[in-house]
């Protein structure tokens, strides 16, 4: 699959972008005419709560431009645009480091981009990726895991923010625990293809079989491009 199955991860990194990115646009369009201005949430709405995979208290950096919210089309149009020019371009958005190919300065340049916009979709994927492909030899000093809890919290109706979280704790072969995050952005209104064939992986991966089958179908009536779950269940 995408970012749930790492031996397709490379071919389909891009693809996952662009779907985050048109679910993100659908989910908030009929929002477009609720937002008067582009002042900023109030400083004290995105605070760094919960605690890493590792149980240690997640800690980041100070509030500095923003909050900005993500899914406020009159934010996405002016502070958006500012942040993403100067700190999250397509590099960022595919782990190519820009400034002499300092990878701490394009992880840098992504914590800036969520700390002004916590719930950033796109930014936070690149986030897991980096936990998943750097983390070892570049540790990160606040985990990928803290930002989308930073982010659930600033906006808990946020349906995208736990596919984000469900996506990275399904690639640490936490199954049981993706499914509980997978749920709740089906819940809130996520019927993605996407969405649909990370849960029919993890339910397989916990031996669920029927409900594997379940969100396999409905992922492939939806024309996901990837194949191998289906073929593991015999859907092809």
């Amino acid at each position: 699959m995408n970012s749930a199955e790492p031996t397709q991860e490379k071919k389909h990194v891009t693809y996952l972008l662009k779907i985050i990115s048109w679910i993100a646009i659908l989910l908030i369009l009929p929002l477009q005419k609720c937002f008067p201005d582009v002042q900023p949430e109030p400083k004290n709405s995105a605070p760094w709560v919960g605690e890493d995979f590792q149980g240690a208290p997640c800690i980041g950096g100070p509030q500095a431009y923003g909050p900005y919210n993500y899914n406020n089309p009159i934010h996405r149009r002016g502070p958006l645009n500012l942040v993403e020019k100067a700190h999250f371009t397509i590099a960022e958005a595919r782990l190519i480091p820009r400034h002499n190919g300092n990878i701490r300065h394009m992880l840098s340049d992504i914590d800036y981009t969520v700390r002004a916009f916590p719930n950033h979709h796109r930014a936070l994927y690149s986030l897991i990726q980096y936990k998943l492909k750097y983390d070892k030899k570049f540790s990160m000093e606040t985990p990928a895991e803290c930002y989308i809890f930073r982010a659930i919290n600033f906006k808990k109706k946020d349906p995208i923010l736990y596919l984000l979280q469900g996506i990275l704790l399904h690639r640490f072969k936490n199954y049981k625990e993706s499914l509980i995050y997978y749920k709740k952005s089906e819940s809130l209104g996520n019927k993605s293809a996407e969405l649909f064939y990370n849960m029919g992986l993890a339910y397989y991966k916990i031996k669920k079989i029927e409900d594997a089958k379940k969100y396999a179908k409905k992922a492939k009536s939806l024309n996901y491009p990837l194949t191998s779950l289906y073929q593991k269940l015999g859907l092809e």
